[in-house]
């Protein structure tokens, strides 16, 4: 019985570990979004900056 309740304990730290895993990479996936974009206007900016 101590051992089903240890596999379960351990399986439960799997899926909390998994999940950590999960939402940290959705958001290193936003910040890569948000930088592209960021990087994008920097452009535009110094292209109109060029210009005057």
């Amino acid at each position: 019985m101590e051992l089903l309740l240890y596999i379960l304990f351990l399986c439960f730290l799997a899926l909390m570990f998994s999940s950590l895993l999960s939402n940290q990479k959705k958001k290193i996936q936003s910040n890569k979004r948000i930088e592209r974009k960021l990087d994008q206007l920097i452009d535009l900016l110094e292209k109109e900056k060029m210009r005057k």
